[in-house]
């Protein structure tokens, strides 16, 4: 069993009693983690963390860690920790995570179809964008509403 970086000299656990007494250590501390991910790629695993209780940090802070294990006969023979995943990631053989995406709002149009001989309601389309606009440029033209256009299309 290692505790440390690939290529440290002198990782600071070389033994299971060390990595064991450092967390036991870190547990008396009031250092608690809470797992937040897990990953396998082939034999290394990548682990999340939430810890919490610090020295460093303040009272009911929470601080991310990323660990890898490296396991060899169904045992854990490395433990690399990372403060930044995609560090962790690379390590462990897996793609960094992806941007966080804004999520988007899907609009369905209304079923049953609601319409009579002369209105039909429907949601705006790409084509409708120059008639809202000119609509909107008028006094009181659309004041307080907000029409959902789909996304890249042109006032002009």
């Amino acid at each position: 069993m290692r505790w440390g970086l690939p290529g440290d000299p002198v990782p600071p656990c070389r033994n299971r009693a060390q990595v064991l007494a450092w967390y036991q250590c870190g547990r008396a501390a009031g250092a608690r983690a809470r797992v937040t991910e897990t990953l396998v790629s082939g034999d290394r695993i990548l682990v999340g963390l939430k810890v919490t209780g610090r020295p460093a940090a303040g009272a009911g802070d929470e601080t991310d860690r990323w660990q890898v294990l490296t396991v060899r006969d169904g045992r854990v023979t490395v433990i690399a920790g990372f403060e930044e995943r995609d560090e962790a990631a690379a390590r462990a053989g897996l793609a960094p995570a992806p941007p966080a995406r804004p999520s988007a709002m899907t609009w369905a149009a209304p079923r049953p179809r609601l319409a009579d001989d002369r209105i039909e309601l429907r949601l705006p389309e790409p084509a409708d964008a120059s008639v809202l606009h000119d609509y909107d440029l008028r006094p009181g033209g659309l004041d307080g509403s907000w029409v959902p256009l789909p996304g890249g299309t042109s006032l002009g």
